[in-house]
């Protein structure tokens, strides 16, 4: 018996897909097994359909150029603004799925939610995975866990195994009925697989970040009004690929019946800039509390980066500038006059590094990713705050500048930094602006660690964005 797995194969760094034509019709390119042995995806990474004609798309035949994006999955959301994510992610598909519609339906669920489709699938699915991925590494770098055939199953062993886990999540199966406590997967990448119910939200993450659970749990000490509760956490580890963290936490929501779930990572994207008052409103009340974390911690930094925080402070950030310029993405993209600028920029950082240290007293608490989707407005005058993935010690302004409005409202923008100013006080005030100034070198640092533990293949997701802002530290320097 022939069972097929099909696969989203994109080119790095384009929005063209490869499509295999087969009898005059075009799909989705296909792995099909049989007998214990397997077609390979060389003539498709060739440029040649099935039949071995050209497909008329330059496809390399070297895997790295391309990204395999999906196998029978599309993650979307549909409301009342649309489809609200359009994230293709490597998944196992649930009972009853077909190929129809494919694009257009979301499928979820574990190994033992196959019996409904044909003897072979899974097979077929994880070799078609093997061959384009190299089992599951790629030059040496292992994909996320997420990514891997076989992880919604171990992500339910992991949840039914822990027993306050059990009590508020499980993954839907075939022949059960709905339960209250099934999870939605809500988002999965190579960064993250993120699930939730109505109560909690499961988040596995890369296994780069082994200790977000522990900064989540240790800001809830500190300010549960702030971060909500961690209830259960682990670790998976079963299968090829790193061990992987994952955590269950309370879900982060607006505590008043009429008032809709706010935006954010875990509840939808970022809101829409439809209402220029409310979201100054909200960016004011996150400052503050941004700003009360910060001075509650402040005269204890070792406790935050005892339980899992980078150190990015001035002198370790200073210490990592080399790290930048040798990112193999700005080799690749930018020019040779930009090139021969860099040692110039990197003296002028370091100048402003050292001038910034004159004026920051301390490393402060910092989110590292502090825009509107990763805070909550739970509708009683206060905020919480998701998605501390990238927590880090350091200066004052480098979270503000994720949250200022856009440069065409210099009002609003100018509230935000003086009532960030004001909340955080004298000692901290005078580095914010030009912390500000240089948060773009903390992100620039972020995304260089990431390109440097990613496949080569899943780097679509950022390409061009450490070279966005070395090229904007540039004007600056100018």
């Amino acid at each position: 018996m022939s069972c097929t797995a099909y696969l989203m194969i994109v080119e790095a760094g384009t929005d063209g897909v490869a499509l295999s034509t087969v009898d005059g019709v075009s799909s989705l390119p296909r792995v099909d097994a049989w007998d214990g042995r397997t077609e390979t995806l060389g003539r498709l990474l060739a440029g040649r359909d099935a039949h071995g004609a050209p497909t008329g798309t330059p496809w390399h035949p070297v895997l790295p150029g391309l990204t395999v994006l999906a196998s029978l999955a599309h993650q979307g959301r549909d409301d009342e603004q649309g489809d609200d994510g359009d994230m293709l992610f490597l998944c196992e598909p649930a009972s009853g799925a077909t190929l129809d519609g494919l694009g257009l339906a979301r499928w979820t669920g574990s190994d033992d939610d196959l019996v409904d489709l044909p003897d072979g699938f899974a097979t077929a699915m994880r070799a078609a995975y093997d061959i384009a991925c190299g089992s599951g590494t790629e030059h040496g770098i292992p994909w996320p866990r997420s990514s891997l055939p076989g992880f919604t199953r171990e992500l339910a062993r992991a949840l039914a195994s822990d027993p306050a886990a059990a009590l508020h999540a499980t993954l839907p199966r075939a022949g059960v009925p709905a339960r209250a406590t099934d999870l939605t997967q809500l988002q999965g990448w190579c960064l993250s697989s993120v699930w939730c119910n109505d109560e909690v939200v499961v988040k596995v993450t890369n296994p780069n970040w082994p200790r977000e659970p522990d900064i989540n749990r240790f800001l809830h000490g500190v300010a549960p009004h702030l971060v909500e509760e961690v209830i259960a956490s682990g670790m998976l580890t079963d299968g090829p690929s790193q061990p992987a963290p994952w955590m269950l936490q309370r879900r982060a929501r607006p505590r008043t019946a009429d008032r809709p779930v706010t935006a954010g990572p875990w509840q939808g994207s970022e809101p829409a800039p439809d209402d220029r008052a409310r979201l100054l409103r909200l960016r004011l009340l996150t400052v503050a509390a941004l700003a009360e974390l910060q001075l509650t911690l402040a005269d204890d930094p070792g406790a935050p980066r005892a339980a899992g925080a980078d150190d990015r402070s001035i002198e370790a950030v200073t210490a990592q500038l080399q790290e930048l310029w040798d990112a193999p993405e700005l080799a690749a993209t930018l020019e040779p006059n930009e090139k021969d600028a860099l040692p110039a920029l990197d003296t002028y950082l370091r100048g402003r590094l050292a001038d910034l240290a004159a004026l920051a007293p301390v490393p402060l608490m910092t989110h590292g990713d502090l825009h509107l989707g990763n805070v909550v407005d739970v509708g009683d005058g206060s905020v919480r705050i998701i998605d501390w993935t990238d927590a880090a010690m350091s200066w004052p302004g480098v979270d503000v500048r994720a949250l200022l409005p856009p440069t065409s409202q210099p009002e609003e923008r100018e509230a935000v930094l003086t009532a960030y100013e004001r909340a955080i006080g004298p000692d901290h005030a005078r580095a914010v602006r030009p912390g500000c100034e240089l948060a773009v070198l903390f992100y620039a640092l972020s995304y260089t660690k990431i390109d440097a533990f990613l496949p080569a293949s899943t780097r679509w997701h950022f390409h061009g964005t450490i070279t966005r802002m070395v090229r904007h530290l540039m004007k600056l320097a100018a």
